[in-house]
């Protein structure tokens, strides 16, 4: 409702004032990001907001961020559901809605989620990934770890059933993050690890909605698991070409710095001077740290507030100070690495 609408019905309801005394100003939901059912004043409540531009700032193959985003638009758990044949009558091609059913699996109600495994070393874009397609396609993120869900397996199936259920409930966009310990290869000599997998191999079976799932350890994980993937994105470590685009979405989308002077009582003999901002050459001097894209945020992050707060241009030499300091084992391509000789 916007503004206009929102003052007609408070003035109409502030009219009749015997209703009043049986309406509340709770109002029962879901909060995704604490995880647990709360009340709400509903003056509070607003539409929601996306972000359509996240997506954007993804760096990586556009045909397949193409297709994944496709997957994720046409994917939709309760057309599924509706699609399914039963037991009396034939299958068909065709949803209620006369769009093109899903292909059933043999048993009916298997393998009719969108299983998404996007898998490679840390800060290369995973949890950016779910997140901003979840954004795009205006999807709630349902944001969850191990931990959320529990390592008891007396009580993980229920987790990930209930977690199910309400993400293909509210058509969610689930983000399992870090999930290798439901993913790992089953050793024998670990039967409660083995357990846990089994678990959650079973719920994913009848899983209807769409989950990704994020692991730093790709070769670890279970063979059984990656025969379920109907998506599985590679993250490599970023080229110099990829850190140079992800420098220049960083530092675009930072404040244009106007009239900097230094603070009035800081006791400082440095002379602020104009600068022109970074250029493509000191952008590629960047590009050269090997930073992966968490690192290149922070340092960035880092670096504006030290500039901010002291009133400075933001410099090649200033970043790199920054980088020296928020991620002191990274490395320039071209210079020697002097370890190597003491």
């Amino acid at each position: 409702l916007g503004e206009k609408d929102f003052l007609q019905n408070k003035q109409h309801m502030e009219s009749r004032e015997e209703d009043l005394c049986f309406i509340s100003g709770m109002l029962g939901g879901y909060a995704l990001k604490n995880k647990i059912w709360m009340e709400f004043y509903v003056e509070d409540v607003e539409p929601m907001i996306w972000n359509d531009t996240a997506y954007s700032h993804l760096v990586y193959d556009d045909q397949q961020k193409d297709l994944v985003l496709s997957f994720v638009q046409n994917h939709n758990p309760h057309r599924v559901a509706s699609a399914a044949p039963t037991a009396s009558s034939s299958a068909s091609t065709t949803s209620a809605s006369g769009t093109p059913a899903p292909m059933e699996d043999v048993i009916v109600g298997k393998g009719q989620g969108l299983i998404i495994l996007l898998s490679g070393p840390p800060g290369t874009g995973k949890t950016l990934t779910a997140e901003a397609v979840a954004d795009r396609t205006h999807r709630p993120l349902f944001y969850l770890q191990a931990e959320d869900l529990g390592i008891n397996a007396a009580s993980l199936g229920a987790n990930v059933k209930r977690v199910f259920e309400m993400a293909t409930e509210w058509n969610a966009v689930i983000l399992l993050d870090e999930a290798d310990v439901f993913m790992a290869e089953r050793n024998p000599n670990d039967i409660h690890r083995n357990e846990l997998v089994s678990i959650f191999l079973r719920e994913l079976e009848y899983f209807r909605g769409i989950i990704f799932l994020t692991t730093n350890l790709y070769h670890t994980i279970d063979a059984a698991f990656r025969s379920r993937v109907s998506l599985h994105l590679l993250f490599q470590s970023l080229s110099r070409e990829a850190r140079e685009t992800v420098w220049r979405k960083f530092l675009q989308r930072l404040p244009e710095q106007k009239g900097l002077e230094l603070p009035p009582n800081e006791g400082t003999e440095e002379v602020v001077e104009a600068k022109t901002p970074l250029g493509d050459a000191e952008i590629r001097q960047l590009s050269l740290w090997q930073l992966n894209g968490r690192e290149i945020k922070n340092a960035v992050r880092m670096v504006k507030s030290w500039c901010d707060h002291k009133g400075y241009v933001m410099t090649l030499e200033r970043l790199e100070s920054g980088i020296k300091v928020t991620s002191p084992h990274a490395t320039k391509e071209g210079d020697i690495d002097k370890d190597l000789y003491e």
